[in-house]
């Protein structure tokens, strides 16, 4: 198997507050591959898939998202298996991001299927249904948001590395929310305290319920594995399409760090100190 990168930890001065240490998991994956870190679960997902008999992977992939990208890279990585990304077909024609992304998935033998455009759980269940049709018990249709335990586990892994605990809090945007729930398994593996805050990339209608998913997922149940655990899930206004026009101090994903790097800044004096963000993946591709 491929040896992802362990990423490093910088150090960011915000004008007129002070520093903040940043996880910079956007370099975890060489190019061609995306810049973001659920590419290490993706991996070792998709060599299981293909030991398993698997020759086709399908994903209902969003405007702005890297999953189709990272599992075309993972897929030529290994071999013996490839991707068809279900796509909506807008009458308008493809978002230059979603475009731009199909460019490099397409590039590393990833197929597009142009599909009537729906939500993308509609779109999952009628891609899952032509796999069926078409290829029968070689193919598998990902869930949506990908989330392979082999995520978590390898987050959890860049956890103990990062040593998060040696910080007074850490940030994290939660879009899915499996890197969130792998920097909770990982910190509570250890077993210390590190009040870890998880900011919504998008406005959920039931914030309770979506960190309660965040918790099973870690392997926690309601918060209390351990004295002084402490996991705060901070819901936004946010629209998912919505994105951070203002600069970073290092390549950030405008769609979903960037959110959380704003809340940081904004609630930086309330923080506890020092702090370490989280950062998932970078905007690619100019964009």
């Amino acid at each position: 198997m491929i040896k992802l990168n362990d990423t490093p930890i910088e150090r960011y001065e915000l004008p007129g507050k002070g520093p903040v240490f940043v996880k910079r998991e956007d370099l975890c994956c060489p190019d061609p591959g995306p810049p973001f870190s659920k590419i290490r679960g993706i991996y070792q997902g998709i060599a299981k898939l293909r030991d398993q008999g698997i020759e086709i992977t399908g994903y209902s992939e969003t405007k702005v998202s890297m999953a189709s990208w990272g599992v075309a890279w993972a897929c030529q990585q290994l071999g013996g298996i490839r991707l068809i990304s279900f796509v909506p077909n807008y009458k308008t024609g493809l978002p230059p991001l979603l475009a731009a992304h199909r460019e490099r998935w397409e590039a590393l033998g990833g197929m597009t299927r142009l599909t009537k455009p729906n939500r993308g759980q509609i779109i999952h269940n009628r891609g899952k249904t032509e796999l069926k049709r078409e290829f029968g018990t070689k193919a598998v249709m990902l869930p949506m948001g990908l989330p392979f335990n082999e995520t978590l586990e390898a987050t959890a892994g860049q956890v103990l590395l990062a040593e998060p605990w040696s910080y007074g809090s850490v940030t994290v945007a939660v879009g899915s929310g499996v890197i969130c729930s792998g920097v909770l398994r990982g910190i509570a593996q250890k077993g210390v305290h590190a009040p870890v805050y998880g900011i919504a990339i998008r406005h959920y209608d039931h914030p309770q319920k979506k960190r309660q998913q965040i918790l099973e997922r870690a392997g926690l149940f309601g918060g209390l594995l351990f004295p002084g655990f402490d996991f705060k899930f901070v819901n936004t206004n946010y629209e998912y399409l919505d994105f951070i026009e203002q600069d970073q101090p290092f390549p950030c994903n405008k769609y979903y760090d960037a959110k959380a790097w704003q809340w940081l800044v904004d609630n930086y004096d309330s923080l506890e100190k020092p702090i370490l963000f989280w950062n998932i993946g970078s905007s690619p591709l100019g964009t």
